[in-house]
């Protein structure tokens, strides 16, 4: 049977709809039909029997021509129906056009076939035969379906397609190629590739011309700068390749178009990500490096000298901290925004990060062409900025190396012109200095104490002294000061303002701090367990300590690690800490108290503004700097700022001390003015832990009922101290 919802190409009275009546030999029919590339076959309506059957139906069936004699219609055709109409002798009338019906037949292997079938009259010796003209519509389906699939890929495709004949004529593109270069299907046709895509010129001869290469039988890939109708240029990738046709003098070319414009801008972006600094849109470390490289090469190449500049801004961390981390970004695009300003455009500027930048100047003459472009960074960070409601005035210290003078490579160079920046720093700021072979003697020294003092901290050679701390009104020992020493084995005792800003700029400080803290602790335990009345060790506190976060832990851990009490434990923070980091101070302090230790702020006075504000703090005393002790009481200065400073912070309910006492006159001034504790080498220097506690002993024996006359036994305790 038929296929449910199809019918034949039959009328109501069951005589075929057309009808070809022609008169021919078996023979002429043979001749007719044997070569056609379509499947005839002719069968007798009676008996059903095959009369004849062309090469194209044997290859359709899969059968011989002798097996044909043996078959009947039935063996191929399963419809009843159609057989039935088929095998009838029907009047030979006159009737309208065949049409093609879809049937199936079944194959020799079984297989079974959809086929169109057109079936005709014939009358061949007054005898009715069908001739029956199959189409095999399964194979046609696929191969149309294909085709539909093809078509629909070349128009969806997201690459352009060219196709060009053998002229390298465009014969057909698809929608993707008209909308990547602004062409029409009908401005495309007819016209050669080159003419469309125009690409660049240099770059075409660089890949060669790919439409020759074709001629060789190869397939041309690559990148070219191609051009859209409008001119904007657009990278692509072509891959062209040559399809030959069934004919051997018929051939067409296959070119794919890929836009690679998002491909190079996400390229362009990584880059941008890699080598430039994403706040400053400036280059940075690493292209710097790279930079330099090259511009060292070519001053070696021409005999020429080139000149690094490293930049730093002054006190950046303090406007950072104070007006907040968005005021600090907008000051550094400020700083890259002057700096390109006032340099030449030839010129290289990077952000090394943070605060730092540099300049890379090529072709300079000597060092003075060199300090007049130190002097215009200067002036440009002379002018007043305004960011926000601030108005500020930007110091910047730079540090100069020159190629080939101070170095010879790019990282001696940097590392040079960055130790000419520190001893900018160091002396006074907003200037600029040069490198110097002394500089770099110091530098060297720096590193050597930086690598040593890591050691040490292993081979445990440094100690702690302590320096007493008594009562001006009599003389009675209240604490001492831990003070860290360092004791070299080849270079002796190494003095702490040497060592102590290294371990602070290499952040070794923390681990230093660590341990002085968890030594003085254990050391005053052992004091406080002698049967001495208890007294307090005071400890110094980095500014880098207190900001690393972790100072509360710390301190907690190094009272339950001694058992010292919390209330004998005096921390001390400078005053220029305070200042630059006044709400981070508040909050660290209040922790620190709430753990129950005493407080105090060191070198007070030399921070001139934190009077203003010294009540926000829960400072439990201060100290007076040994700046303002050292001329009293014949300084009038320092006696003007000594008795404001008792003056105000006994207002405010703190007690204070005076460091650096070293005079009886200086003694006597302080407990007219009510001063309350004392500490210099009048009362006694710093000494080693055992010697600290032996003192401590003999003051309290000569002592014993803390009278004001107490301090007349000082010198024989100083006496017996240096015999």
């Amino acid at each position: 049977m038929l296929p449910q919802g199809e019918s034949h190409a039959f009328d109501s009275a069951g005589t075929l709809p057309s009808a070809m009546a022609c008169r021919c030999d078996t023979d002429p029919l043979s001749n007719l039909f044997e070569w056609a590339p379509f499947a005839v076959l002719v069968t007798d309506p009676a008996s059903g029997r095959f009369r004849f059957v062309n090469r194209a139906g044997q290859r359709l069936l899969g059968y011989d021509r002798d097996s044909f004699t043996r078959l009947v219609l039935s063996d191929i055709i399963p419809d009843a129906q159609l057989l039935r109409l088929l095998t009838r002798s029907p009047h030979p009338a006159t009737a309208p056009a065949a049409r093609s019906a879809p049937v199936r037949v079944i194959r020799k292997d079984g297989v079974e076939l959809r086929v169109g079938l057109t079936p005709y009259r014939a009358l061949l010796e007054n005898r009715t035969y069908w001739i029956s003209i199959i189409e095999d519509q399964t194979t046609r389906s696929a191969i149309e379906r294909e085709l539909r699939l093809a078509a629909a890929a070349f128009e969806q495709v997201q690459d352009g397609i060219l196709i060009t004949d053998g002229n390298l004529r465009v014969e057909r593109v698809n929608k993707a190629f008209c909308r990547m270069f602004g062409y029409s299907p009908a401005e495309s046709i007819g016209r050669r590739p080159r003419d469309l895509l125009r690409p660049d010129y240099d770059r075409w001869v660089l890949y060669q011309d790919p439409w020759r290469v074709l001629d060789e039988g190869a397939v041309w890939q690559g990148e070219v700068v191609a051009r859209r109708k409008v001119g904007e240029q657009l990278p692509v990738r072509l891959r062209i390749h040559r399809v030959r046709s069934d004919s051997a003098t018929s051939q067409h070319a296959v070119t794919v178009v890929s836009d690679l414009s998002g491909r190079k801008e996400a390229e362009h972006q990584i880059h941008r990500l890699a080598y430039y600094d994403v706040l400053t849109d400036l280059p940075n470390r690493s292209l710097l490096s790279d930079h330099l490289r090259r511009a060292l090469s070519r001053a070696r190449e021409r005999g020429r000298r080139s000149a690094l500049l490293c930049l730093d801004l002054d006190r950046f961390k303090d406007i950072n901290d104070t007006l907040g981390p968005a005021t600090g970004n907008e000051l550094l695009r400020l700083m890259a925004d002057r700096l390109r300003t006032v340099l030449r455009e030839e010129d290289f500027i990077a952000r090394m990060g943070g605060d730092e930048f540099a300049i890379v100047l090529e072709g300079v003459r000597d060092e003075h062409s060199v300090a007049l472009v130190g002097d215009k960074v200067l002036n440009a960070f002379a002018h007043p900025c305004r960011l926000g409601d601030t108005e500020m005035v930007l110091g910047v210290s730079i540090g100069i190396a020159l190629f080939p003078d101070h170095a010879g490579d790019p990282d001696t160079l940097l590392r040079h012109a960055d130790t000419a920046l520190y001893r900018a720093k160091e002396q006074g700021r907003n200037l600029y200095r040069f490198y110097t072979p002394e500089l770099g003697q110091i530098t060297s020294e720096r590193f050597h104490i930086e690598r040593e003092l890591r050691r040490t901290l292993e081979q445990g050679e440094l100690q702690i002294h302590y320096q007493p701390q008594a009562r001006a009104a009599d003389a009675s020992m209240v604490g001492g000061e831990a003070l860290l020493r360092w004791q070299h084995p080849e270079r002796g005792w190494i003095s702490p303002a040497q060592f102590i800003p290294i371990a602070e700029e290499s952040g070794l400080i923390l681990e230093l701090g660590r341990w002085v803290l968890q030594q003085a602790c254990a050391d005053a335990y052992a004091w406080n367990s002698s049967g001495l009345r208890p007294i307090r060790v005071a400890v110094n506190l980095s500014g880098k300590q207190v900001i690393d976060g972790r100072i509360v832990d710390i301190v907690a851990e190094a009272l339950d690690s001694s058992g010292l009490v919390p209330e004998q434990l005096e921390l001390e923070i400078t005053e220029s800490f305070v200042i630059k980091n006044p709400e981070q101070g508040i909050r660290t302090l209040n922790a620190l108290k709430a753990l129950g230790v005493s407080l105090s702020m060191d070198d007070f006075g030399t921070g001139y503004s934190s009077l203003s504000y010294l009540h926000r703090f829960p400072i439990d005393r201060v100290k007076i700097d040994r700046t303002f002790i050292a001329g009293l009481p014949g300084d009038n200065y320092g006696v003007a700022i000594t008795s404001s400073i008792l003056a105000i912070a006994h207002t405010l309910g703190m007690e204070v001390v005076a460091e650096g006492v070293e005079t009886a006159e200086q003694l006597a001034f302080l407990r007219d003015k009510g001063c309350d504790e004392i500490q210099g080498y009048y009362l006694c220097r710093p000494q080693p832990a055992s010697r600290f506690l032996a003192f401590y002993r003999r003051l309290a024996r000569l002592s014993p009922h803390g009278r004001g006359e107490a301090w007349a036994v000082v010198p024989t305790l100083q006496a017996a101290d240096n015999a």
